[in-house]
């Protein structure tokens, strides 16, 4: 496997106990596109439970699953995971047609969390977080930036966003973080 480099990799924003925003945890990641009315099918594949409603996102064991379109789901699973992952598709490709991306190597994550994490977000994010359900995921932008956007709970966060972009999200994060620290 490919080793990913983040430009902010050794970068961190700490203010006490009010907001912690580091590189989150790599995970293999993929992009799932396959009939509604087959997710069972998925679901046996994947050895995980497959949301069917967008926005929702559901967590078996330490594979997540986040609905991201009408037909479209994003997965994150153990790096160890993602040979076996292939495969089981792979196997199910044979009678049901689907499309499964690895997409590990193109994205990065970054974890937002405390108190003011929601607000931080809301700096560049046109989405109302508050009424967001946790867990829950929406592909949105922040600030001109195609991102997705993951919910665990009310005051945690996770941006996926493309690598290409990364630097550009972590640097506009910086700066409204200054903002969080001087309490504006």
């Amino acid at each position: 496997m490919l080793e990913q480099f983040n430009p902010y990799s050794n970068r961190r924003i700490a203010i006490s106990g009010r907001l912690d925003v580091r590189p989150a945890q790599d995970t293999a990641r993929f992009i799932l596109r396959i009939a509604p009315a087959r997710l069972a099918l998925a679901e046996k594949a994947l050895g995980a439970k497959i949301p069917a409603k967008i926005g929702e996102l559901v967590k078996t064991g330490e594979t997540a699953v986040a609905c991201i379109g009408p037909d479209e789901w994003y997965i994150w699973a153990e790096e160890s995971k993602a040979g076996a992952i292939t495969g089981a598709f792979g196997k199910l490709y044979e009678s049901e047609p689907h499309s499964l991306v690895e997409v590990s190597h193109r994205e990065t994550g970054i974890d937002i969390s405390g108190q003011q994490a929601e607000w931080l977000l809301n700096a560049a994010s046109p989405l109302d977080l508050s009424a967001m359900a946790a867990p829950g995921a929406a592909r949105t932008i922040f600030d001109r930036v195609q991102i997705i956007l993951i919910k665990w709970d009310a005051d945690h966060y996770r941006i996926e966003v493309w690598n290409s972009f990364a630097d550009y999200v972590w640097t506009l994060l910086e700066a409204a973080s200054r903002e969080v620290e001087l309490a504006v």
